[in-house]
């Protein structure tokens, strides 16, 4: 009987499916932190524009252009943090680089109002130790307080991101997870409805009696 139920059972799909829902949708804009890095872009444009290209120095005025396009690509990839709850799972994204887990990974949800990002060093995306072992993945933004997803498996041991309306986010967190663990309970309950699984209890049932009449 174990051995049916576990042929039955199917896992939780690792990719999205193409009608999933959105439960909720969050975008946090990081204002200070984008102007500050589109200025010391502006920066080195001025400092490559006053040096030219016949200053007997190692760097010519093409240089900065480097550092100029670096700034300019971390100030836009960088400046809004989108979050994005489904019934499948969790979705993170600042500019191209994004991350996304089912909740079929994620055993409970909390807030952390405490820990908030700082101007530069808590900006964009980082992972942090935990003083209990494992890794946190966060997506943060300057300011703005965590919601921490506890994973079950998976490389981080927790995946915390900001969010300005923690109550809400995370109400539509622990509803995934609940419709999850309520999928996995009709996955497991399924064999015990199917008419052959019926069937062979009823059959096994008389055997055992006839057996234990003689």
């Amino acid at each position: 009987m174990i051995e049916q139920l576990q042929r039955t059972r199917t896992s939780y799909p690792e990719e999205p499916p193409k009608n999933d829902r959105t439960i909720y949708r969050e975008r946090i804009f990081s204002r200070n932190v984008t102007f500050l890095f589109i200025l010391m872009a502006m920066v080195f444009l001025y400092i490559g524009g006053m040096m030219g290209e016949e200053q007997e120095f190692p760097l010519k005025g093409r240089d900065m252009l480097i550092p100029f396009f670096l700034m300019v690509f971390i100030a836009v990839n960088f400046s809004v943090l989108q979050v994005r709850i489904t019934f499948w799972g969790l979705y993170l994204r600042y500019g191209i680089l994004h991350y996304e887990t089912p909740w079929d990974k994620v055993s409970t949800v909390f807030q952390d109002r405490n820990t908030r990002g700082r101007m530069i060093r808590g900006w964009g995306i980082h992972v942090k130790g935990l003083e209990g072992g494992g890794n946190r993945l966060v997506y943060s933004v300057p300011g703005v307080p965590f919601i921490v997803c506890s994973m079950r498996k998976g490389l981080f041991a927790e995946v915390a991101f900001s969010s300005r309306r923690l109550e809400i986010a995370t109400s539509a967190a622990r509803e995934g997870i609940k419709r999850n663990q309520s999928r996995q309970e009709q996955i497991i309950a399924r064999p015990f409805n199917h008419p052959s699984t019926s069937g062979d209890l009823v059959k096994n049932a008389q055997k055992s009696r006839l057996s234990h009449n003689k």
